[in-house]
């Protein structure tokens, strides 16, 4: 895959990224190298799809926030970036209270 990458050959890599996700469907890695590669060759609303679908299983994933950062900036849509800003926000605070509670059960 690697190779497939450094060769451009990006829609061979998907394809190998592709497979890796179901034969690893619990590897976060995968989806975010599949988006990142999207989000390179300029199919952003792959990207922003792909993005999504991590932030679904995992609504904490930074690199998936960041992704999306990314993909609003590239497409210089304000409310996309204004709508994940919030949505970090709420992520942020989720992380705050799950820190607060394992503060507490540890004392």
């Amino acid at each position: 895959m690697e190779l497939r990458i450094k060769a451009r050959k990006f829609k061979e890599a998907i394809e190998v990224i592709d497979r890796l996700i179901e034969l690893e469907p619990q590897e976060f890695e995968w989806p975010l190298l599949k988006a990142n590669i999207f989000s390179y060759i300029g199919e952003q609303e792959l990207a922003r799809k792909e993005f999504e679908e991590i932030l679904e299983r995992d609504p904490l994933r930074v690199e998936a926030y960041h992704g999306l950062v990314m993909v609003s900036s590239e497409q210089s849509d304000e409310n996309s970036l204004k709508d994940v800003s919030r949505r970090v926000e709420e992520a942020m605070e989720k992380c705050d209270k799950r820190d607060k509670l394992g503060r507490k059960s540890q004392t």
